[in-house]
């Protein structure tokens, strides 16, 4: 059955393919108002890393008086309690699009990129059906799955409307299995590249590497617009099911979901290693892992040595999420060589609780950002340094500091702000 349904998507893909190019686009015009169409697989309520980067567009887009609608993947059958949260947040005026494109044709007979080359023309042709021959004003596309990017450079030919490409992740330079990159993925990523009116990266060195592996295209259009932060979501207080920490001991928090990029191997072996040699520490630190992990990872954590020092908590809501934050007396942060051009976007949740923060990996963006606004201790992925951290932790017992560079940054970083830099710029296209 499986090479029935790999024959017929090669079929539907090669049939997508050739109506390509039989559309008429004669017809088209685009929307008088200020229409902004949303390309994204991720959006609430599902959960991900990647849904708050479209969704905070979306909402605060709208809040400017901008006419949105969002075409993204199927909501899917997640009970995650923060996706459901965020979906009761947006605007019901919000026009919400669920597509499925899950053709998986043979890649000896049809080109492969990731998410999909017939994902990318399924797409195109779902939204010409629902928007016939009015077009958006401006189409974003967000990724990764980058086949969103590829819709969007055909959805922008055919409407002749402006297309902003948003990189959440890197595409072809991604060191990540999440993405996967073919020997056809380069030459769409330029393609793109030189289509699209603006180019918006997450960090500076980021946006620097994809200068210096694309050269030729106008680099005058990439910016830098980073995640951030929602104040909406740290004004609740909600009761938390917490296990209860002796007051005498320290609890050191990851929040986030653990998967293949951030493999905490090396913080355990390293921390089992300090517990075998110091009594002390182990008589009082506390480990507590927060959120999803893949089945290694989940494996990793059952296996630590010290089980009695580590605690195993599932997913939870965006609210207790951050009640935990403020509730442990440092968080942690797993950054390994290659986080080096990243920053999570757990990052900035943990900056606006105020909670120390210790940085295992002292390496690129996280590292710099947190060492310049003094807020933790940056160590080598080394067991003395870690060692000596603890230390530090346990003598202060999470110590406020006034940080006056980490409120203004945090004014600065709002999702709000950010998004209202990227609706700017869709004013002036």
């Amino acid at each position: 059955m499986s090479k029935i349904k790999t024959l017929l998507d090669t079929a539907k893909g090669y049939y997508h393919w050739i109506n390509l190019y039989s559309i008429p686009n004669s017809a088209t015009m685009i929307s008088s108002r200020n229409d902004l169409m949303i390309l994204t697989q991720a959006f609430p309520p599902r959960i991900t890393g990647g849904v708050f980067r479209p969704f905070s567009l979306a909402k605060y887009a709208f809040k400017a008086g901008w006419d949105v609608s969002v075409i993204c993947g199927p909501a899917t059958d997640s009970k995650h309690p923060a996706g459901k949260e965020l979906l009761n947040k947006l605007p019901k005026e919000i026009k919400i699009i669920r597509t499925i494109s899950n053709l998986a044709p043979s890649y000896k007979l049809y080109p492969k990129v990731d998410g999909g080359f017939c994902n990318s023309l399924d797409l195109f042709h779902k939204v010409i059906k629902e928007r016939g021959n009015v077009g958006p004003k401006i189409i974003f596309s967000t990724g990764p799955p980058f086949h969103s990017f590829i819709a969007g450079f055909f959805l922008a030919n055919y409407y002749n409307t402006k297309l902003i490409l948003d990189y959440r992740d890197e595409w072809t330079e991604c060191p990540f299995d999440f993405v996967s990159a073919g020997k056809f993925d380069r030459w769409w990523e330029s393609k793109c590249l030189h289509h699209a009116n603006l180019v918006i990266f997450t960090t500076k060195s980021q946006k620097e590497n994809n200068i210096s592996k694309f050269p030729f295209y106008d680099h005058s259009k990439c910016i830098v617009v980073p995640n951030g932060w929602e104040p909406e979501e740290q004004t609740s207080e909600v009761n938390v099911n917490d296990k209860v920490i002796n007051s005498d001991k320290i609890c050191i928090s990851f929040l986030g979901s653990l998967g293949g990029h951030t493999p905490p191997d090396l913080f355990l072996d390293a921390i089992a290693d300090i517990f075998d040699n110091r009594k002390d520490l182990c008589g009082k630190v506390i480990l507590k892992f927060i959120g999803a992990k893949s089945k290694n990872i989940a494996k990793d954590i059952d296996n630590f040595r010290y089980p009695e020092n580590l605690i195993n908590v599932n997913s939870v809501s965006k609210n207790e999420a951050h009640m935990l934050m403020r509730k442990a007396d440092a968080l942690l942060i797993l950054n390994n060589i290659n986080l080096e051009r990243y920053i999570p976007g757990k990052l900035y949740d943990y900056l606006s609780s105020k909670t120390p923060i210790l940085v295992y990996g002292n390496v690129g963006e996280v590292a710099d950002l947190v060492n310049y606004l003094q807020a933790g201790i940056v160590v080598r992925e080394d067991k003395n340094e870690l060692e000596e951290a603890l230390d530090h932790i346990v003598k202060c017992k999470k110590i406020l500091y006034d940080n006056k560079i980490l409120d203004k940054w945090l004014v600065e970083h709002t999702r709000e702000n950010l998004a209202g830099k990227i609706i700017k710029l869709m004013d002036k296209l």
